[in-house]
């Protein structure tokens, strides 16, 4: 068998399995599923795709040597496949294993990921081959007994810890929803064609739930114009892995399978006319300057920033989509990163439900509705997450801070805002208190009185507070 996984039936049938992954992902599994063939021909394994396959499977100390294997970088394995052919023993792997550098985490973890799927898979599609003939029961168990080995030889690292965002909180949430029916967007974004683009992209988020890299991936034939009342408009998510068309680094990718979604008549129109008039302004431009090379594609969003010549009219890259959204957020009031754009996309869902609960649709209803609008399977769990709440009203409410600087001695003890608990501790008449309010997570050291004040600023906020107060006559209530 050659050692080039390209030349090998086996690793290309299941990279072939894999075709509609991305690029970076499929060279992951190559490049792990050559590591595990040096890992084979330095522990002295042979034949372990036709073994896995076709007969009882690999052993425990074969799999565990594989194991320890994986966890050394490329150079040492090809250093180590180097010695074996001049005749060096390598019997005592620990031992010579002992002395070298691992792999950094990330890679051992990946690939060991993906050398786990590659050997179960073997099992799998043999176990269908092996099925159309008679194989004794000593076999069969045999092989399940390697097929359980795997998982228990082949040992993946702890996954790195990733800098996990705090959820969205319903106040914030309310507060950008107001601001997303009354903003302007020529007074965030100076230039004309930005404007019109940026608004036109939210609004996709906002009134159609789209993802980030969704909006980022339509190109102009997804987009169906209606046919009357009964056929509304429609926009056609697409599935655009390795894209050939697509000259970004970073490829948008959808999340989830194709599907298609509606938007209202005036958003449809400001993307199918004004959008479209304003991107052939932008080839008109392209072309004056001698760049029309860039918007050689279909993509709807492209740069409009004429500055950057090397760029404009290419598709819009995705750091080029989060730099918008925090210039709209930024009007109310957030700071940097506390809020994104996919949050449109939460408030997409909880405006569905409640038009869904207006006309009196049930809850296995709304869920299905969910499912096919918001492309989710059918074994996720996000439809329950927005229909768990009769009301999403409530949960703005509930997120607020109850406290009225005028009271003397409110204190709200257990006060429930999800699955946090916040107490309140003596607040003087000013607001002022010498104590830490744990109600903002990650930001213990956060002064009460700084929250306090930041939330009682608006008429919304001094009313839609539903806990009781210790002390309401004090409070004025």
């Amino acid at each position: 068998m050659t050692r080039d996984y390209r030349a090998d039936l086996f690793g290309t049938a299941y990279l072939a399995t894999h075709h509609v992954e991305p690029l970076n992902t499929r060279d992951a599994r190559f490049q792990a599923l050559a590591s595990f063939r040096l890992a084979a021909l330095v522990g002295d394994i042979a034949r372990p795709e036709q073994r896995l396959s076709y007969e009882t499977g690999l052993t425990e100390p074969e799999l565990r040597a594989i194991d320890l294997l994986l966890r050394q970088t490329r150079a040492d394995l090809n250093d180590l496949v180097q010695k074996k052919t001049q005749g060096v023993d390598l019997k005592d792997l620990e031992v010579v294993l002992s002395g070298l550098e691992p792999a950094a985490p990330n890679t051992h973890y990946n690939r060991a990921t993906y050398v786990i799927d590659y050997l179960e898979w073997l099992m799998k599609v043999g176990d269908g081959v092996l099925s159309r003939y008679v194989v004794s029961d000593r076999d069969i168990l045999l092989r399940r007994q390697s097929f359980e080995a795997i998982r228990q030889c082949i040992t993946k690292p702890k996954k790195p810890g990733r800098v996990k965002r705090s959820a969205f909180t319903g106040y914030a949430l309310g507060r950008l929803e107001g601001h997303m029916k009354t903003y302007d967007p020529s007074s965030i974004w100076k230039d004309r064609l930005t404007a019109l683009r940026n608004s036109v992209m939210f609004a996709m988020q906002f009134y159609g739930g789209l993802r980030r890299s969704e909006v980022l991936a339509l190109k102009w034939g997804d987009i169906k114009p209606g046919r009357g009342a009964h056929y509304p408009p429609e926009i056609h998510v697409v599935a655009r892995r390795n894209d050939p068309e697509d000259p970004r680094t970073r490829k948008p990718e959808a999340k989830t399978g194709p599907g298609v979604v509606t938007v209202p008549n005036e958003v449809f129109r400001q993307l199918d006319e004004v959008w479209r008039e304003a991107w052939d302004e932008i080839y008109d431009i392209a072309e004056e300057i001698g760049v029309e090379e860039n918007m050689d594609h279909t993509f709807i969003f492209v740069t409009t920033a004429i500055r950057r010549t090397d760029v404009l009219g290419a598709p819009l890259s995705l750091s080029g989509y989060d730099a918008a959204s925090r210039a709209l957020c930024t009007p109310c009031g957030f700071s940097n990163g506390e809020i994104t754009s996919h949050a449109l996309r939460h408030l997409c869902a909880m405006r569905y439900v409640r038009r869904r609960r207006e006309r009196g649709d049930t809850a296995d209803a709304i869920e299905k509705g969910m499912r096919e609008f918001f492309r989710w399977s059918l074994t996720s769990e996000m439809t329950s997450y927005y229909t768990a709440n009769e009301d999403h009203s409530v949960i703005y409410a509930e997120r607020l801070i109850p406290f009225d600087p005028a009271a003397q001695d409110v204190v709200v003890q257990g006060l429930p805002i999800y699955n946090v608990l916040v107490l309140f501790h003596l607040c003087q008449p000013d607001g002022k208190t010498t104590d830490r309010c744990p109600a903002k997570r990650l930001t213990r050291g956060f002064p009460m009185r700084k929250r306090v004040r930041t939330t009682w600023r608006t008429d919304g906020g001094r009313t839609a507070s539903c806990a009781p107060l210790a002390a309401p006559a004090r409070a004025g209530l």
